[in-house]
Formats: structure tokens, C-alpha cells, sequence
């Protein structure tokens, strides 16, 4: 094969354009095909199959270029530190690949140069143009380095850059250009360190993670709407001026889960879409390969959906109710629950004996699962009476089958509601379905 010193046109590789696309360049300024081997040598450093295969394919790579594309060389390390080949990402464009190939016909036309931008993981536009790039010839078949014919033809004859492609969304322009700003940033950070560990985070986890917020945590009846959009819409307008905005977005994501719920406190059943995102916060805090500025908000946002018992429940408050109106609803259940105890009457000893039985139970009734539901059915009744400021008087039998009585207006209303979700938990199965009877005779009474 020919050095690249001896062909008549030698073409230098400028600032920002692609490996593959500028041995295709120079190979067609001369009139020739990109060889074979060449092919396999590139293929193997776009994505490795193993250490040894990569400096074979670099040496032969050097040897062609004689030492032209030394730089390159600690380019693409970086590139197979930040997006290692061959993880189950969630589609294929999440790594680097040479058999795909992506392209702006409007660059190709004013410059001809396959940028190395395009060739991102999960890139799908051109911040230049604000179009999508070009996947697929109009014969349908993809475009790949191996079959791409002279002059920026496809296989069919067709040129690409007579192409008109489709203008981009500003969510997947917003995605494309945090991959962008991403990797550039971590390559300068690469720059100021002499270790060879992984110098910083790189965007490609992040996006992927919100990628799962929006594919994954949508209930099923919402799959088919969001498969008529494009992959990277919705995600870029997530990450719409990161990082300010980020958690006003998620919050955004948590009210639609859950439209239309007005209780406080909502169990997080399977069948709860906003269960999905509560696990998502737990998994985007335990993953050190996402951004910190995103850990950060996600682990805000868990604590903000704090679960009104600390016993490990699943249940959270409704983010449809702000912080404001939750902390009127709290100063109102626990002025509601003062009057509630106010005139406590006292049970026959009797009664009281039979009530301790029940409640000293093995099997309690908050363990995640159906035996669950009395437990937060019996709290967001309250608090709806507390809020509706019903009368207490309907409400005595329930207080005085409590399994502990305590008059306690707390200097925070929260603290309230901690004791008492603290206190059904201990509360037997039977005690807890008998609290459940109590509360809702006493409130349709009241509703009737």
C-alpha cells in the first residue's frame, strides 16, 4: 500500500474533521478508492474488539500516513474512555461506529468535509444547518463508509448532497449540542492531566439517563404517543439551559405523572407512574458516570418527595401540590389533630387490654404491598378531612382505637405526620383494616 507522501494531491486533515472522512477525502482527491485493509484498520479503531487488534490497526495507520496523525491517536483513546464499545446501550447510536454513517448534505456541498462532531454518540443533528443528519439514502439503504462510491455518492448512483434533509427540533438540537460542549470539555480536562485514568464525566451517560426518564418511566398507555416522536426531542428540551433549569424540568415530569391525583401522599404501587421516576432519582445518585450537577438535582428532588414515614415506605408526596400549599395542608391536619384529641375519652380497660393484643403483631401492615394500602388510605383521609375541616366529633371512634394516643401540635406540622404514619406501622394487620373502617364510615358520614 502507498505511503500517503507519494500520491500526487496531498490534502492535510483540517481542523475538526472526522479519520474516515478525511482518508476518504484524500483518497478521492487522487482518484482512488479507500483500500480494503485500510477499511478493517479503521473499522478496528472506531470500535475495538480488542487491545492487541488497535495497535495493530494504528501501526498500519501511522505507517500509511507517515506520522501525519499522531495527535489522532490520543483523540480517539479518549473517545473509547468516554464511550467504551460494546455496553448494551439503549440504541445503536450510543457508540462509536464506522458502519454507520451520518452527514449534513448542506456541509458536504459548501466544504466536503466529514466532521468529527457527526460522529458522537448520540449526535443527530448538525448545530450548523439545525437539521438532522443525513442517515439513509432516498433508495433506502444506509450509508456506510465501505459502499460510499466517489463524490459523495451512494451505492444507488444518487448524490448526498442534493439531499434535502429535515430541519431539527430545538429539544434534539439541545441534546446534540451537551454531547457537543461535553466532549470538549472532557478532552480539555483529558489536556491539563498526566494520569491516564478517566480524567472526567463524560455527557454520553448522562443523556442516556435521560433517555430513560423519557422512554422508560412513562406509563404503557403513553408508549404509542411518544413513539411518534423523534428520539432526542424531548430529552434536549429536559436539558434546555443545564443546569439551571433542569430541576424546574423534572419537577414538570413528577406534576404530569401524576395529573388529576389531589391526595397528599401518594403510594408508589407498580401501577403508579411516578414510582418509575422515584427509582430513576435513586439510580441517577448511585451512578458515578452521570454529571454531578445532575446527581445533585435528582438527589434534591428524591428528599423533596420524601416519604412521610422514615421506615423505608414507598409512598411520596404529590408534586401537583407545591411546597407552599403541602405546608398549609400540614398546619391544617395538625391543628385538626389537636382538636381530634382535645376531648379524649378514656376506653374501658377492657377494650384497651384487646386493642394492645391486636396491635403487637408480627405481620404489619406497612410492608410494600396490598396489606400497605389501609395505612396511606387511613392518612390521605385525614388529611382530606383536616383540609376540609370536618367535624371531629364523627372521628372519636378512630381516635380512640389508635394504637397510641398522643396529643402532639409539633412546631412541624411534617413531624406530626411522621408519628402517626410511624405509629400505623406498628399497628397489626387486623388493627390496621379496622382503622381503615373507621375513618371512611366516619368520613362519608360527614360527606353525605
Amino acid at each position: 500500500m502507498l505511503d500517503l507522501g507519494q500520491f500526487p494531491i496531498r490534502p492535510q486533515k483540517s481542523g475538526g474533521e472526522s479519520l474516515a472522512g478525511y482518508f476518504y477525502r484524500f483518497y478521492g482527491s487522487n482518484g482512488h478508492r479507500v483500500p480494503d485493509v485500510l477499511h478493517q484498520s479503521l473499522e478496528t479503531i472506531y470500535r475495538p474488539p480488542e487491545p492487541a487488534r488497535l495497535d495493530e490497526a494504528w501501526r498500519l495507520l501511522d505507517a500509511i500516513a507517515g506520522g501525519r496523525l499522531d495527535a489522532e491517536r490520543d483523540v480517539w483513546r479518549l473517545n473509547h474512555l468516554a464511550a467504551p464499545p460494546g455496553e448494551g446501550r439503549l440504541n445503536s447510536q450510543a457508540e462509536f461506529s464506522y458502519q454507520n454513517l451520518r452527514a449534513c448534505p448542506r456541509c458536504l456541498e459548501l466544504g466536503g468535509h466529514h466532521q468529527a462532531a457527526w460522529e458522537l454518540p448520540l449526535v443527530q443533528t448538525c448545530l450548523r444547518h439545525r437539521c438532522l443528519l443525513l442517515e439513509k439514502c432516498l433508495c433506502k439503504r444506509k450509508i456506510s463508509w465501505r459502499t460510499l462510491q466517489a463524490d459523495w455518492r451512494c451505492s444507488c448512483g444518487l448524490d448526498l448532497r442534493e439531499i434535502a434533509n429535515e430541519p431539527a427540533t430545538r429539544g434534539e438540537l439541545n441534546a446534540d449540542e451537551f454531547v457537543i460542549r461535553g466532549i470538549q470539555a472532557y478532552r480539555h480536562e483529558a489536556g491539563m492531566r498526566s494520569d491516564p485514568v478517566q480524567p472526567a464525566v463524560t455527557p454520553f451517560r448522562t443523556v442516556q439517563l435521560m433517555h430513560e426518564l423519557v422512554w422508560q418511566v412513562p406509563p404503557p398507555e403513553w408508549r404509542a404517543t411518544l413513539a411518534k416522536t423523534r428520539a432526542g426531542a424531548i430529552t434536549g428540551r429536559l436539558l434546555g439551559r443545564w443546569p439551571a433549569l433542569l430541576g424546574r424540568s423534572l419537577t414538570r415530569v413528577e406534576r404530569l405523572l401524576v395529573a388529576g391525583n389531589s391526595q397528599l401522599c401518594i403510594e408508589l404501587m407498580p401501577d403508579v407512574a411516578l414510582r418509575g421516576v422515584h427509582e430513576w432519582y435513586s439510580r441517577v445518585v448511585a451512578d458515578k458516570g452521570a454529571a454531578p450537577e445532575l446527581r445533585q438535582i435528582a438527589e434534591w428532588r428524591r428528599l423533596d418527595l420524601l416519604p412521610p414515614s422514615k421506615n423505608g415506605n414507598l409512598i411520596v408526596f404529590n408534586p401537583t401540590l407545591g411546597p407552599q400549599e403541602r405546608q398549609r395542608r400540614l398546619c391544617q391536619f395538625s391543628e385538626w389533630w389537636k382538636r381530634l384529641f382535645e376531648h379524649y375519652e378514656p376506653v374501658a380497660p377492657h377494650i384497651a387490654r384487646l386493642l394492645a393484643k391486636r396491635s403487637i403483631s408480627s405481620t404489619h401492615a406497612l410492608h410494600y404491598g396490598s396489606y400497605s394500602r389501609p395505612h396511606w388510605t387511613i392518612l390521605n383521609r385525614l388529611l382530606d378531612a383536616a383540609w376540609a375541616d370536618l367535624p371531629v366529633e364523627k372521628f372519636r371512634p378512630l381516635a380512640w382505637a389508635w394504637p397510641e394516643r398522643f396529643v402532639d401540635a409539633a412546631k412541624d406540622p411534617q413531624q406530626l405526620l411522621f408519628t402517626a404514619s410511624a405509629q400505623l406501622a406498628g399497628a397489626s394487620t387486623a388493627l390496621a383494616h379496622r382503622l381503615e373502617r373507621l375513618s371512611r364510615r366516619a368520613y362519608a358520614t360527614c360527606t353525605a
